[in-house]
């Protein structure tokens, strides 16, 4: 068979494709703080915001898509989240379709829009336009107000009142004249500033306008656990990942060329906690204590949890569908090391919130107190790490709350967390004494 031969002048050099992106970088430095033991998530995440810079694929397609199967409560919905706080810096700046809310056929109208004459049809469905841009607007609005002097602000503020009480002038000319009883006699002014003129004041000082069709706003949608939404909403993101846009009922067009889209569901994880017992011989459960041998063949295990995953979802979706996503990555178990890590991050979280309630406090967790907890949320592993979440509550969150309204610790104090000596399961608060005498033992209240 003939081979073509390639011709070229110059000298070649190899180029590195390992090397990141700097917007790679970024990206997994500011996901590893807080998404854990899921790094090919990490991965796929970086190279759907790439692919935001240099659209290569499919214009007519969404710019990323990808489908996360696997155990619950491991980092999936966790993932779109610390996205939209990269893309958008606001980890809520998404739009979020639970499966199991949209079960039944007519629920999924919400997300479509109900037809004229229909109960809700005044409504905007879920996937309008602005309801998926309105995000990135949101995102836009923040920097121009935030660059904007005192000054500046009175004047956009000023701006804005005078607007709106124009706008209602205009309205109630408008209903007078479609009303076909005879009007009163008011004396009409003519406005001194019209509404193109108070607009164009406003453009001057950069207010950020929606325009969908001139603009760009990137969109971040979520379809958490979708296996148990009905077919149709199967159908509705078919036709999304497929086309990059939908009509909905009320034939209104939104376009979804400029979303990523994440969709979860829970397909496999079962047969992924039986494949991980018998591989360690029945010494883990659902995978969240693996050895070390078990760590160092992550590709092989990553390929197993695939391809198990993999087979679970065409039980459940059409190979049409999962063909139309950029990415099918199976999120791994946790490994006991990753539970030590995510306590370190709910304790920064915790002493976050104090800042906000105004009440700082030093926190200094003994390691006892850790593999306590840890070994705790290890006992029920069918509830994934969510319940290392409730067990901080029981030991840290739960008694600082009652030693704060028993008045025994104040803003600013340094507390040490220990075990009782007596009792394993029991947990000692103590404060460092500003005076360096040394610590005072606090009393936890009674139920």
């Amino acid at each position: 068979m003939p081979q073509d031969t390639l011709e070229y002048k110059g000298q070649l050099i190899t180029l590195d494709l390992s090397k990141k992106s700097e917007i790679m970088e970024r990206w997994v430095k500011h996901a590893e703080r807080q998404i854990v033991g899921q790094p090919r998530l990490i991965d796929v995440g970086g190279e759907m915001l790439e692919e935001s810079l240099l659209r290569l694929s499919d214009p007519e397609q969404p710019l990323g898509s990808i489908i996360m199967p696997g155990p619950s409560g491991v980092g999936k919905t966790l993932l779109p989240k610390v996205f939209a706080d990269f893309l958008l810096h606001n980890p809520k700046g998404l739009t979020r379709i639970d499966g199991q809310d949209y079960s039944q056929e007519h629920m999924v109208a919400r997300i479509t829009g109900a037809p004229l004459g229909y109960r809700n049809h005044e409504t905007d469905p879920i996937f309008s336009q602005w309801n998926i841009d309105q995000f990135a607007w949101r995102a836009k609005f923040r920097e121009y107000y935030g660059n904007l002097t005192l000054e500046q602000k009175r004047q956009n503020n000023i701006l804005f009142a005078k607007r709106n009480i124009l706008r209602e002038k205009l309205e109630t000319l408008q209903i007078l004249e479609d009303d076909e009883s005879p009007a009163p006699n008011i004396p009409q002014q003519e406005p001194t500033e019209t509404l193109d003129s108070i607009n164009q004041k406003i453009t001057e000082l950069g207010y950020p306008w929606y325009e969908p069709e001139n603009e760009t706003y990137f969109s971040i949608i979520l379809v958490d656990e979708i296996g148990r939404g009905h077919r149709d909403l199967h159908n509705l993101m078919f036709k999304i990942l497929d086309e990059g846009r939908y009509v909905s009922a009320r034939e209104q067009t939104t376009n979804f060329r400029n979303s990523f889209i994440f969709i979860t569901d829970n397909a496999g994880s079962r047969e992924i906690a039986e494949r991980l017992q018998r591989k360690s011989g029945g010494s883990v459960q659902l995978g969240f204590q693996g050895n070390k041998s078990q760590k160092g063949n992550e590709g092989d295990l990553d390929k197993e949890i695939y391809d198990i995953s993999t087979r679970a979802l065409k039980k459940v979706f059409q190979v049409e569908f999962l063909n139309r996503a950029d990415h099918i990555v199976a999120a791994r178990p946790l490994y006991r090391e990753s539970f030590f890590r995510i306590f370190d991050i709910q304790i920064s979280e915790l002493h976050a919130h104090l800042e906000k309630q105004k009440c700082p406090l030093v926190l200094k967790i003994d390691g006892a107190v850790k593999e306590l907890v840890v070994n705790e949320s290890l006992d029920k592993p069918e509830e994934n790490a969510r319940i290392l979440k409730r067990k901080i509550k029981k030991y840290i969150t739960r008694n600082l709350r009652r030693l704060r309204v028993s008045e025994q610790i104040k803003s600013g104090d340094v507390l040490v967390v220990t075990l009782d000596p007596e009792f394993s399961k029991e947990v000692i608060f103590k404060k460092i004494l500003k005076n360096g005498t040394g610590k005072k033992t606090l009393t936890l209240p009674s139920n």
